[in-house]
């Protein structure tokens, strides 16, 4: 954690990582989630989202093979959904809207119920989707075959234009 205070990333990813390998060696579950977490984070502060990608869906997979292990897994669905979302490479709003979908079922349907977290987790869905929406709509009126079938389904959509 000091070494990422002082912004000596390269370092605190071997710490990490030595951290990890130690945690596999004891067999421990709870703290190679704990570590895969920590080193996503790190890789994220240094921009470099596939590694940061790579260590959550670790974490993703450590607790598929334990039940009881919601809030890790909805932790992991966010921040998988957020840096999909996040502008670079591995930009993805298909992505995204996937993972915090599965955040927001788990949060919503977990044991411990946080109105809040809900909330939260509702409006990152939110606005997602709706740039999603977005997407497809700009595909619309960019491509001049689906303009013409957009024109015509607002067309006949309002029964006022067809008097």
């Amino acid at each position: 954690m000091i070494y990422e205070t002082q912004g000596e990333l390269d370092r605190a990813v071997e710490q990490r990582e030595q951290f990890l390998d130690l945690c596999k060696e004891t067999g421990n579950r709870e703290k190679q989630i704990e570590a895969h977490k920590l080193l996503a984070e790190t890789y994220s502060k240094a921009d470099e989202t596939s590694e940061a990608i790579k260590h959550l869906m670790e974490v993703l997979n450590l607790c598929h093979e334990e039940p009881s292990m919601e809030e890790p897994q909805a932790e992991a669905t966010l921040k998988l959904g957020l840096l999909h979302y996040k502008p670079g490479k591995k930009h993805s709003i298909k992505h995204a809207a996937d993972y915090l979908g599965t955040h927001f079922t788990l949060i919503r349907h977990g044991e411990k119920k946080n109105s809040r977290q809900i909330d939260l987790a509702r409006v990152n869905l939110g606005i997602v989707r709706a740039n999603q929406q977005l997407e497809n709509y700009k595909y619309m009126i960019t491509n001049p075959n689906k303009l013409k079938e957009l024109v015509e389904w607002k067309v006949m959509r309002d029964q006022r234009n067809l008097q």
